[in-house]
């Protein structure tokens, strides 16, 4: 389902306008409760309340999410991060700990906009894209507070920061889908020859062939 809304946050508020229809896909889900979990990435919940103009700081802002995604999954924390001038500052006590600008970036890096304070998680990169998780990526519709979940911005559109402790890049992998159904049966190692005949027997014996 396509929507020509486009969302602007300044300092981290949120400024609802009409705006020409475009590539990205993006699914709009009303917001019905506070504290709602609209996403979740590695565990770490995206949550949002509702009404508009609240989430501008604190825990529900954008800024929220990726101090607690940083927190909680690398015990960093993270500074300076309501600016779109120059990227955040990260600190890890008795640690190596920066970021690093990139230009293809990958899940786990942090999202800058270039043109309001709003920042965000690369949660998947598809075709040239890149999917995000955040919050207080919402405003009103008919009255009612609704927000976008996994929104698709263009590699050229924000910054994108790279987390490197001591040394190491912390990204993940984008996530391969596990085999189902009939799938997952038909990639099952066939059973032959004793196998077989012990796997036979067990079978017997379990129904009292003995």
């Amino acid at each position: 389902m396509k929507f020509k809304f486009f969302v602007g946050a300044i300092l981290c508020g949120v400024l609802a306008f009409l705006a020409p229809e475009t590539a990205h896909a993006e699914e709009v889900v009303p917001i019905t409760s506070n504290g709602m979990a609209v996403d979740s990435f590695q565990g770490i919940d995206a949550n949002y309340i509702m009404g508009i103009g609240n989430s501008n700081t604190g825990d529900y802002c954008c800024a929220g999410y990726v101090i607690k995604f940083y927190k909680e999954l690398y015990g960093v924390d993270t500074y300076n991060i309501n600016t779109v001038w120059g990227k955040p500052t990260v600190v890890k006590q008795g640690h190596d700990v920066y970021l690093e600008e990139v230009s293809e970036p990958k899940p786990g890096d942090m999202m800058q906009s270039l043109t309001y304070s709003h920042v965000g998680i690369v949660k998947e990169v598809k075709d040239g894209k890149a999917l995000l998780i955040e919050q207080n990526y919402k405003w009103s519709q008919n009255g009612q507070t609704v927000a976008t979940v996994e929104r698709e911005i263009g590699f050229d559109e924000a910054h994108f920061y790279r987390l490197i402790i001591d040394g190491e890049e912390k990204v993940f992998e984008d996530e391969t889908p596990q085999p189902s159904g009939m799938t997952a049966i038909n990639q099952m190692p066939s059973i032959t020859g004793a196998d077989l005949t012990l796997l036979e027997d067990a079978i017997a014996r379990s129904q009292g062939g003995e």
